[in-house]
C-alpha cells in the first residue's frame, strides 16, 4: 500500500511517498522525510512535517549508502506510521 521512492540526480536526493490505495485521503495527513546514512545513528538531513508527499535533499553528503525514512502523521489523531525506502549509494 505504501512505498517510498528514492532517486539521485548528481548530489541531490529526491523522494516521494507512493500510495497504492483508492481509499487513502492524503489531505488527512502530514509527511516528514529523513535522509538516513546506513550505519549512522542520526539523520543526515530532514524535511519536517508538511502536506507535500515529496522532498528534495541537496547538500554535499559523505560517500556511503543512504535511504529515506518517511513519517506519515494523522492531523487529527496524531498517530504516526513510518516507512523506509530502498538503500541508494552515493560516490561509492
Amino acid at each position: 500500500m505504501f512505498d517510498v521512492a528514492i532517486s539521485l540526480n548528481g548530489n541531490n536526493f529526491f523522494c516521494k511517498l507512493i500510495v497504492d490505495s483508492y481509499f487513502f485521503e492524503k489531505n488527512k495527513y502530514e509527511y516528514a522525510f529523513y535522509l538516513m546514512r546506513v550505519g549512522d545513528k542520526y539523520k543526515s538531513d530532514a524535511r519536517w512535517y508538511e502536506e507535500n508527499m515529496e522532498a528534495n535533499f541537496g547538500k554535499n553528503y559523505a560517500p556511503g549508502m543512504y535511504y529515506i525514512r518517511c513519517f506519515i502523521r494523522d492531523k487529527e489523531i496524531r498517530n504516526t506510521r513510518i516507512f523506509d525506502s530502498q538503500e541508494m549509494s552515493i560516490y561509492t
